[in-house]
């Protein structure tokens, strides 16, 4: 598991520098910001995969003694963009209402009901 799309790369270089077949498969559990991001999130954890019969190979490459997991990091302002998301739909509601009740009470003027 790598900690994001430049660290799976590397990684994935090195294997096949050593004659490996690897690559990089998305986790798919996107970090809280992710929406910000054209594309994808760079720092969104990635699993480097390599065939069964080449693991031990690998861990050679990779000068690893066993599988290693590495833990998930928290990044700073993680779980900001869900609030900033939550104040902007607020602000929105209340922009929409605003302009409802002037509409609403422009209608006689315009002709309307």
């Amino acid at each position: 598991m790598a900690r994001g799309e430049i660290e799976a790369e590397l990684i994935v270089g090195r294997l096949r520098d050593s004659g490996l077949d690897a690559r990089v498969v998305r986790d798919g559990k996107q970090s809280p910001g992710a929406w910000m991001y054209v594309g994808h999130d760079p720092f969104e954890p990635m699993t480097v995969m390599v065939p069964e019969h080449e693991i031990d190979a690998a861990r050679e490459a990779l000068e690893l003694e066993e599988p290693v997991e590495v833990p998930a990091v928290e990044r700073p302002g993680s779980g900001r963009g869900v609030r900033v998301a939550l104040v902007a739909i607020v602000a929105l509601v209340l922009v929409a209402a605003l302009l409802r009740a002037q509409l609403t009470d422009a209608l006689p003027f315009l002709g309307g009901p």
